[in-house]
């Protein structure tokens, strides 16, 4: 069959998007297709506009260079992209999911190419015009708990590397040749640590009075205002939300790790997006409390100090540097440190540094501890051997040992 395909990611943040490429990019691939690029874009990965508009550095960074361009994946793909006449081609659009193949009763990489050959030649209206196959996600959002792409796992398991001799992690080092960007670790040959904190709009608020308000859309209890700190950490917990940490929690298992070992061994690094994006989802949703007038003033009249408040606690970690906040210049240099990192320490309500390893890192470097409290994380639709190359651990029993294997591992390496 001579066929065209191209890729359609949603508006989710770019790692999301770039395991969607990954993805339908091996099966257009081993369909035989011919590949046509619709260029990415992230809104997500930029700034928020309050925050752009007070740092002109960012401002004039946000319009020149795209994500995806940061990431030398654009120039990559413009360069090599294939043009076709679209006179001559009939588009077809297929939507993929969990659900759909479930539906279809595909369970193996055969099945589901043969399922898309099939639905390329029951579509295809005019003879005298090549299909262009446009792969996606189904737009249709799934049942709570469920996911749309852990069949993902399936092509991934058939196609462990990108075909084309394609490498990620080649066009950014390409690109960092002509617009380098500076790395949050000294080279001083000790281990490079790099703690990540996701908050923004999986977090929660804390009331200046002690209660606790959660913006995560995703939970049941979405802007419910609760008083018991310890139910709401454990209330909820399904494949895609785990649980609530805050800061404490990660200093907590930081200086847990670091009593294990030498601490003075470690360059200690930590990033995190701050809370500006759940005061945005406050802000959207004001009325929508069930809170007075005067409360809801004082609960907006915290934004200002809050960062500061909740990241103090950084200050015990010995040896930390941390970079609080959303902007270009801290995207860009949490990409080149996670790069650069030995180890990655995240939980298991943000998937983008996961993510960014299976992508841009080899199967031994660098160790990825993932934090849970609820429920093991599955990561099988970011990688084959996911539970080799991820540590996941329960933060509240941690499993240190395993933890110094990995790390016995990596001083091997």
């Amino acid at each position: 069959m001579t066929a065209f395909f191209t890729i359609k990611t949603q508006t989710q943040g770019f790692t999301d998007q770039l395991m969607q490429f990954s993805a339908f990019y091996k099966l257009g691939r081993s369909l035989g297709f011919t590949f046509i690029y619709s260029p990415l874009i992230s809104h997500r990965s930029r700034p928020l506009v309050g925050r752009a508009q007070n740092n002109t550095r960012d401002v004039a960074h946000h319009d020149h260079e795209d994500i995806f361009t940061f990431l030398g994946f654009n120039e990559h793909f413009e360069n090599q992209m294939y043009s076709a006449d679209d006179e001559l081609l009939q588009s077809i659009e297929i939507e993929l999911s969990d659900s759909i193949l479930q539906a279809e009763h595909i369970e193996d990489y055969s099945g589901l190419k043969s399922y898309v050959k099939q639905k390329v030649l029951d579509s295809s209206r005019d003879h005298d015009r090549y299909p262009l196959v446009i792969l996606r996600l189904e737009r249709k959002v799934p049942p709570l708990g469920k996911g749309k792409r852990a069949f993902f796992s399936i092509i991934h398991n058939a196609v462990t590397t990108l075909p084309d001799e394609l490498n990620f992690r080649s066009l950014y080092d390409r690109r960092r040749q002509d617009h380098h960007v500076d790395s949050a670790f000294p080279d001083d040959g000790r281990i490079k640590l790099l703690l990540h904190i996701r908050q923004g709009d999986t977090s929660f608020i804390q009331t200046p009075w002690d209660t606790y308000i959660p913006v995560d859309g995703r939970r049941p209890d979405y802007l419910i205002e609760q008083s018991d700190y310890s139910v709401l950490k454990t209330a909820f917990s399904n494949n895609f939300v785990d649980s609530i940490f805050d800061p404490e929690d990660y200093v907590e298992f930081v200086q847990r790790l670091l009593a294990r070992f030498e601490h003075t061994a470690f360059s200690v690094r930590t990033f995190s997006d701050g809370y500006q994006r759940a005061f945005a989802i406050l802000k959207e949703n004001i009325a929508k409390l069930q809170i007075s007038s005067k409360g809801k003033a004082e609960l907006l009249a915290c934004e200002h100090e809050y960062d500061r408040k909740k990241f103090m606690i950084l200050d015990e970690i010995a040896d930390s540097r941390s970079q609080i906040g959303e902007s270009l210049t801290n995207l860009h240099c949490l990409i080149q440190s996670a790069l650069e990192a030995d180890i990655l320490l995240v939980a298991a309500q943000q998937r983008m540094l996961p993510k960014l390893v299976s992508l841009y890192c080899n199967e031994k470097h660098p160790v990825v501890i993932v934090l849970y409290r609820m429920q093991p994380p599955n990561y099988g639709d970011l990688i084959k051997n996911h539970t080799q190359r991820f540590v996941y651990t329960n933060i509240d029993d941690p499993d240190f040992e395993r933890i110094g294997e990995a790390l016995t591992r990596l001083k091997k390496a």
